[in-house]
């Protein structure tokens, strides 16, 4: 082109047809990509919570609760003073 304005538009052709490139690519491949990872992720059963683990002490061992045999604190009576 060598009319009225050309030296303007010449450098923005470059831009122009690269966003054209850039977002035919976006529409017809990253969008559906997308769209179907979602619709994936949406349609998946909904995870199950975790059980609580059981509550063990040191090395792995149970713990033992107190108890009104072994003469633990659950043996005493709260207004008691010893």
């Amino acid at each position: 082109a060598t009319g009225t304005g050309s030296e303007i538009m010449r450098p923005l052709a470059v831009p122009m047809i690269g966003g054209v490139i850039t977002s035919d690519a976006v529409v017809l491949l990253v969008i559906p990509v997308l769209y179907h990872m979602w619709m994936e992720w949406k349609l998946l059963p909904p995870k199950r919570p975790k059980k609580p683990k059981k509550k063990r002490g040191w090395f792995g061992k149970k713990k033992k609760l107190a108890s009104a045999a072994t003469g633990g604190p659950a043996s005493r009576k709260s207004g008691e003073m010893t």
